[in-house]
């Protein structure tokens, strides 16, 4: 069910801040909508496009990494809202208030009861 997405990767050229060390600080992904065929690319400016169904939003959801709490977290960056392992998770109309939810490596995350995201990590640090 919904449109085939092809695997991305949450890399370090999303890190927005980083500390002294060169850890990532501020990591903050969007996904969002991708244009119809022919459609004009330059209004879509979603980090990953899920999808070209209008219940997508353009802006749909962001994963970012918490930094206090030392996890990712998702959270619906519109009016629409998201499920988590089968748990929805309202949006907001200010787009901003959201609620986050916590991910873990093969959590499920759907977006307008598209086809599941799997959000994976890695099974091992790399060595510094």
């Amino acid at each position: 069910k919904g449109d085939p997405i092809l695997p991305f990767y949450i890399t370090e050229q999303y890190a927005s801040e980083v500390d002294e060390n060169g850890v990532p600080r501020k990591i903050e992904v969007v996904l969002g909508r991708s244009p119809q065929p022919g459609g004009n690319v330059e209004m879509f400016d979603a980090d990953f496009h899920i999808g070209n169904r209008m219940k997508i939003s353009k802006r749909h959801a962001m994963i970012f990494w918490n930094h206090d709490l030392q996890v990712f977290q998702v959270k619906s960056i519109c009016k629409n809202g998201l499920k988590v392992n089968g748990q929805t998770y309202a949006g907001s109309s200010d787009g901003k208030s959201g609620v986050p939810c916590t991910l873990e490596s093969q959590s499920c995350i759907q977006v307008a009861d598209g086809t599941p995201l799997y959000f994976l990590l890695p099974k091992g640090r790399p060595s510094v």
